[in-house]
């Protein structure tokens, strides 16, 4: 199983459901996009993905034929059917639902499954990624750095410059300068690793974080992952 997890597709020939359903899957943490079109060059990844169909009759809605056209050399995904009893070729599984709880039991299911890997929650970055900045204050010195990946529980950043010494400090007011927004959280720097020669050090965000923050947080990642997705 991937240590990330697999990416969640989810097709549905109606938006705002598709919408619902994909945002139930991010507040999950998972990594999950939603497309308007049947194509398999929209799926031609190299990481591991769940493919989730929505069985409804619409025009241009092949969803029974949809798996037989995967392209030679296409990755193969788990394909689930949802909303339909009906065994159909190529499908992995049908999934059904009562009217308005698709996105949970979807959830439910990929929870059955395993498809969010080992990871509690979604990231962006990597230890050699600079995908934005951070800075905070103990007592009257302010100190600053990048930050190399982030997610709803966490940080891992550089200091520029690095501190004389660090301790397990508690940070009540740890800035978060992503792109647009200026995110302030309580943290606590908890232990570091060098890295090809840098010192990398780990902050853990307060559990209380505030919803409205961490609508923030998967807002810059899924937009962040979104933009990677498009350029592969």
């Amino acid at each position: 199983m991937d240590y990330r997890g697999q990416q969640v597709f989810v097709f549905h020939p109606d938006a705002r459901s598709g919408e619902r359903i994909v945002e139930h899957l991010r507040q999950r943490e998972y990594e999950a996009y939603g497309l308007d079109r049947l194509d398999w060059a929209d799926l031609n990844r190299r990481r591991d993905s769940v493919v989730c169909v929505q069985a409804e009759q619409a025009e241009h809605w092949d969803w029974k034929g949809f798996p037989r056209h995967r392209p030679e050399g296409t990755p193969v995904p788990r394909m689930i059917a949802l909303n339909t009893t009906s065994a159909v070729g190529g499908y992995d599984e049908s999934l059904t639902a009562e009217p308005g709880k698709t996105a949970q039991r979807l959830a439910e299911r990929l929870d059955e499954i395993g498809a969010r890997g080992h990871r509690r929650h979604i990231r962006f970055g990597s230890q050699n990624s600079s995908i934005a900045t951070f800075d905070f204050q103990i007592d009257d010195r302010r100190y600053a750095g990048i930050i190399h990946d982030i997610s709803t529980a966490g940080m891992s950043g550089t200091f520029r410059p690095e501190p004389e010494t660090v301790e397990h400090w508690t940070i009540p007011d740890l800035h978060l300068n992503l792109p647009g927004n200026r995110i302030s959280a309580s943290a606590r720097l908890s232990s570091r690793r060098i890295i090809a020669g840098q010192r990398i050090h780990v902050f853990h965000f307060d559990r209380k974080l505030p919803s409205a923050d961490i609508d923030r947080i998967h807002e810059f990642i899924y937009a962040s992952l979104e933009t990677k997705l498009s350029l592969r």
